[in-house]
């Protein structure tokens, strides 16, 4: 396969413009690629894909990751696990349980419950990507999360000519990404990037990067930031209250649900459409993570 017919699956470059545009929309066995504690990552991020669908059109995507917003409320209703699900409110303008006890809890005159407010239910961005583990080549192309601080990294060297530049996503002359995980407690870390300029080509030989790319068209990004609905969200509860209780958990000791009717509020009147599942890209686009360098 020649350089101009894989040149014709990808999209559009990562070009200064687009690293600042991306830089504002961040400001999120796995498919997932994992940065375990105090490591040392190499990773490959993959340009956004020209994909061709059944019926013989294609969809261009117009960048190399997607903001999906999430809640991380740890240790939920005391049962040791987390809830963890994609914001409603922030990626489509549903109703969301999490922000709403959120907003409860800070108009609280208790200083504990407006601490807990953020602690607990605020929603953290995240860049989602694909991305080539480049310890762990055989895995093929794999879904990435990003905290803000990495892609503002990552987006200000492209956006600075000087520095560096270019489109590190590109398949033939990108780079390569260190991401250095640094942990300070044990629910927070740091991240840091360095840009590696040993491999310029995503891959060995031109088959090699055919594969990937034929890999990575079933990772679907747009998926990864679905938004789930209110019964989705009640089954997931259920789901970790039982783990709970098989496990020698007592029924007395979990904590208030966020989807008790009559305290949290979302009526069932309102549930088909506060929470459904085609608002997926409403907030895409949104900068208000800019500045969370919050990590989950």
């Amino acid at each position: 396969m020649s350089r101009e017919s894989l040149r014709a699956r990808v999209g559009k470059r990562f070009t200064p413009e687009r690293a600042k545009a991306t830089r504002a929309s961040i400001s999120g066995a796995s498919q997932y690629i994992k940065f375990e504690k105090n490591s040392t990552n190499l990773i490959r991020i993959l340009p956004p894909l020209i994909i061709k669908h059944e019926d013989g059109t294609e969809t261009e995507e117009d960048d190399w990751s997607v903001t999906v917003w999430k809640h991380f409320i740890k240790n939920y209703r005391g049962t040791g696990k987390p809830l963890v699900f994609t914001c409603p409110a922030k990626m489509g303008g549903g109703r969301c349980p999490a922000c709403e006890e959120r907003e409860r809890l800070l108009k609280s005159p208790s200083a504990a419950d407006r601490e807990l407010a953020d602690e607990e239910y605020k929603p953290s961005a995240k860049a989602v990507c694909r991305a080539v583990d480049r310890q762990n080549e055989a895995a093929g192309p794999q879904m990435c999360e990003l905290s803000p601080s990495v892609v503002k990294e990552l987006c200000g060297l492209t956006s600075n000519t000087i520095k560096y530049g270019k489109d590190f996503t590109d398949l033939f002359e990108g780079d390569d990404i260190v991401i250095e995980r640094t942990d300070a407690g044990r629910t927070t870390y740091a991240t840091s990037i360095a840009i590696v300029d040993v491999r310029p080509q995503l891959a060995e030989t031109e088959e090699q990067m055919e594969q990937w790319l034929d890999a990575a068209e079933r990772l679907d990004l747009v998926k990864a930031a679905e938004v789930m609905t209110f019964e989705q969200l009640v089954d997931k509860e259920k789901w970790i209250v039982k783990n709970y209780l098989g496990n020698g958990g007592r029924k007395n000791a979990l904590g208030p649900s966020l989807f008790d009717a009559g305290k949290k509020a979302l009526a069932a009147a309102a549930r088909p459409s506060a929470l459904a599942s085609d608002t997926v890209a409403g907030n895409i686009d949104s900068g208000d993570g800019l500045d969370d360098d919050s990590d989950f």
